[in-house]
Order: structure tokens, then C-alpha cells, then sequence
């Protein structure tokens, strides 16, 4: 592939010092790093207690800056907090500046690890399907049994993974539509609260929490679009490890899930080439992953107490991450 196919890759981070290390370390040892570009955002401390891991990034980017394995390594030091999930977040921006002169990207969060030949996998992707509006994104990790299929890639509209994935900006501006506020809130209030508890009832209860919370969570926004925009191609062998399992990111603090995606068996070669005999949807592969993602009721009673309380007060339920659902305050949806 000619060096000029190459996606810049983007690597928002803050203070987690050792998961950044192995992450933009692993990346390094990619075949065709030289020919990528890496942009590191690293977004400024909201408050002492990230200042430490902070410095140690600030420090360890200096000395990457003279001497790395990339073709080009910028990186973006913020003056001040920008968050994350927001139109003007840390990555957002980037991905606005980018949006300038690429068609293309690769995003990933500083906690993951990725095989050798993660960047010819995603580069492969992102050229293969660039005409292809019905794919949405070239993703790297799988978490369904698919040991027994022919290909080595495979597609499915129900499911996107961004713990390394490759999209186009052509894409992406259909998720910054729904990045709206009033239009997640009307679609609440246009529900059918017959038809939500029948199948939509988690992703209403998302969407009001975005709003109150004001964080756009991504994952969600892709699940809004329509069934033949967001098909999503994933690798047979998975490409990517996760590290951020161990409490200090946002989202996940599950010593289970820790030891699992932590260890998680990744690709080994050097490189990467399709091997496409059948088409890349398989009925028996979605058949999994309804069996794989069945809702619980626990997560079930939780979404249902969420929009009936908003339906009812306009109010939801929000619990203190570390309490959970012991301390429990109302917050108004606006």
C-alpha cells in the first residue's frame, strides 16, 4: 500500500501514563508506522490529583517528539480543560482540524494495545470501503465466536466497537447531526411507550442521560443511524487488547472484565491480507451476537425505571459512580 493510503491516527489522553506508553509503543512496532501520522491530544489536568501522571506523558512526549517510529508525530498540548464526549472536547476538535486534509482517520483511546499489523488491517479497510457508504466504520476487536467462518473479516449493522477503529469524515459528519440535544430529547418525547418496552427501552434511556449529562457517547449516536449506513467490518482474529478495565478511565472498573479484555489473544503476524471466499455477513454470526449481547434484566429494570421516571417528572435517576445505585440523586432533563 503507498505510503499516501495511510489514515493519520488520533490518541486523545490525559494521566494515564503507563496505558498511553504501551499504547503509542505498540502502535510504533506497527507495520507501515512509518508511514503514519500520530496525533496525540493531550488535554490539560481538570484538577490536581491528575497532575502527576499528567507531567509524566508531558515528559515521556518531549523525548518521542526528537526521536519516534512514525512518520510525523504532532502533538497538541491543551492551556486548559476540554473534556471529553462534547462538540468541542479534546478529540472533537482534532478531528475537526483533521477533517481538513485527510478523508480518513484511525481513532483510539490511550488504553489499548494493538497487534503488529493493526494499521495494515484498518488501512486495508479504509481503502477497500471508502465508496462504500453503507459501511461506517472499519473496527478492530470482536467479541463473538467466529473461530468457525472462512473469511478473516466479516460485517454486521448491529454492533460498533471503538477501541481502535477507522472511519471517514464523510461519515462522521452523519454523527455529528445527531450530536443534537433538542432531536435526542424529541425522539424521547415522540416515543411509544408500548413499542420502547418492547425494544428500545436501554437506548431511550441512554439518550436521556446524554442529554442531562450532556455527554455524547459515541457508541450510542452510531446505533442511531439507519440500518444500511452503519455496517461495520471486524477482523476475524482480534487486533486490539484493552488495558482500561482497571478503574481508571471513565467507564469500567470490573476486575472480570479487566482480566479478560487485558489478556485478550490477539493477532500475531506481521501483516495482513484478506482472505474473502463468502460474503461478509454471516446470519450465523448475528445469531451470536444477539445470544452475546442479550440485555439483563438488571441493566432492563434500570433503563425502564430511567424513562418512566423521566415520562413521569422529567426527571432521571443518576448514581454516584462509586455508591452506584445507593446514593441516588434526581437530575432534571432539559
Amino acid at each position: 500500500m503507498k505510503d499516501n493510503k495511510y489514515a493519520p491516527v488520533i490518541i486523545p489522553t490525559l494521566n494515564r501514563f503507563e496505558h498511553f506508553k504501551r499504547c503509542l509503543e505498540s502502535l510504533e512496532h506497527c507495520t507501515g508506522a512509518e508511514y503514519t501520522d500520530v496525533y496525540v491530544a493531550l488535554d490539560y489536568p481538570p484538577s490536581e490529583c491528575y497532575r502527576v501522571g499528567w507531567e509524566m506523558i508531558n515528559s515521556y512526549l518531549t523525548e518521542k517528539e526528537s526521536e519516534h517510529g512514525f512518520s510525523h508525530l504532532f502533538v497538541i498540548r491543551r492551556s486548559s480543560n476540554y473534556g471529553i464526549c462534547k462538540q468541542d472536547g479534546n478529540y472533537e476538535l482534532i478531528l475537526k482540524d483533521l477533517s481538513k486534509i485527510s478523508d480518513r482517520y484511525i481513532f483510539t483511546e490511550d488504553d489499548n494495545e494493538f497487534s503488529t499489523n493493526f494499521l495494515e488491517y484498518l488501512n486495508w479497510g479504509l481503502e477497500t470501503y471508502k465508496d462504500d457508504m453503507s459501511v461506517f466504520a472499519i473496527c478492530s476487536c470482536k467479541d463473538i465466536d467466529t473461530n468457525d467462518i472462512k473469511n478473516n473479516v466479516y460485517k454486521l449493522n448491529t454492533i460498533f466497537n471503538a477501541w481502535g477503529y477507522g472511519s471517514w469524515f464523510n461519515r462522521y459528519s452523519k454523527i455529528t447531526k445527531l450530536e443534537n440535544r433538542l432531536f435526542l430529547l424529541n425522539s424521547v418525547k415522540k416515543a411509544n411507550v408500548a413499542d420502547v418496552f418492547k425494544k428500545k427501552v436501554k437506548r431511550y434511556s441512554s439518550m436521556l442521560y446524554q442529554v442531562a449529562l450532556n455527554t455524547f457517547h459515541f457508541d450510542m449516536l452510531v446505533s442511531l443511524l439507519p440500518k444500511d449506513e452503519k455496517w461495520c467490518v471486524f477482523p476475524k482474529v482480534n487486533k486490539v487488547r484493552n488495558w482500561g478495565w482497571d478503574g481508571t478511565g471513565t467507564h469500567g472498573g470490573s476486575p472480570e472484565a479487566f482480566k479478560k479484555y487485558s489478556t485478550l489473544p490477539i493477532d500475531k503476524d506481521e501483516h495482513f491480507s484478506p482472505l474473502i471466499v463468502e460474503d461478509l455477513f454471516n446470519p450465523i454470526v448475528l445469531e451470536r451476537f444477539y445470544q452475546r449481547y442479550k440485555t439483563s434484566t438488571k441493566s432492563y429494570v434500570r433503563a425502564a425505571v430511567t424513562f418512566l421516571c423521566y415520562k413521569l417528572t422529567g426527571c432521571i435517576p443518576v448514581a454516584n459512580k462509586k455508591s452506584k445505585w445507593l446514593k441516588v440523586k434526581l437530575l432534571k432533563v432539559q
